[in-house]
């Protein structure tokens, strides 16, 4: 069984499956889901919090973007760095990095978005590296069965990487801060390797990042569930 409906997948993959290439296979596909915006997900997180599965994420809020000023001065008096992302939107469009120092300059450029809704979060210092760059992994999950929940993490994937060894004082600098497909079809993105080779400079501490992956995305279905 494959469930989808999140707007990452692409439109020809959901259109393979319409056409019942695989005959046991069921799809389940909407695009309404895609209006009610990716951050969705955090929703479900919130409620499942309540019944005590806590997924591991940055702290995020989704305001309007009329409520955003006042949160992220709340947010810089505990933060350096603080991220905002579009509610429905890819591909960095509309993200912005704010400090004590800047703040004030971003804010006035997101005031002039054609976005709604606006997700703020913190900015995770602490992150994947590859050779001191900021890393991110996209990893594939086959969820075979909801109740009970039977899933797999599979061991192989993507990274992207950011083009500079990153440095707290130029964050804001995108090259620096953000690693996303946006800037290699930009012709921005310098380098990227099979997720593999990144695993393989992580060297024995490997095995305990794809634990702790496993059980994260165990806790992401519970509460999506």
């Amino acid at each position: 069984k494959i469930y989808l409906g999140l707007k990452s997948l692409t439109s020809k993959y959901i259109d393979f499956l319409r056409a019942n290439f695989w005959p046991e296979s069921r799809v389940s596909y909407s695009s309404d889901i895609i209006k009610l915006g990716k951050w969705y997900l955090e929703k479900c997180f919130l409620n499942a919090e309540s019944l005590g599965i806590s997924v591991n994420r940055p702290k995020t809020f989704l305001k309007r973007k009329s409520q955003v000023p006042e949160l992220a001065l709340s947010l810089l008096e505990n933060n350096e760095v603080i991220i905002s992302k579009p509610h429905a939107a890819t591909r960095s469009d509309g993200i912005h990095l704010l400090t004590r120092d800047n703040y004030r300059d971003e804010l006035k450029k997101m005031a002039n978005e054609k976005h709604d809704f606006l997700v703020m979060q913190e900015f995770v210092q602490e992150s994947f590296l590859y050779k001191g760059c900021k890393t991110d992994l996209r990893i594939y999950v086959g969820v075979f069965e909801w109740n009970p929940l039977k899933f797999v993490v599979y061991r192989n994937g993507l990274t992207r990487i950011s083009n500079k060894v990153f440095d707290m004082c130029q964050v804001g600098d995108e090259e620096n801060s953000i690693s996303t497909f946006s800037l290699l079809k930009a012709g921005k993105m310098f380098h990227n390797v099979a997720i593999d080779e990144y695993f393989q400079t992580i060297g024995e501490a490997g095995e305990q990042v794809w634990q702790k992956i496993d059980l994260e995305v165990s806790k992401a279905l519970k509460a999506i569930v």
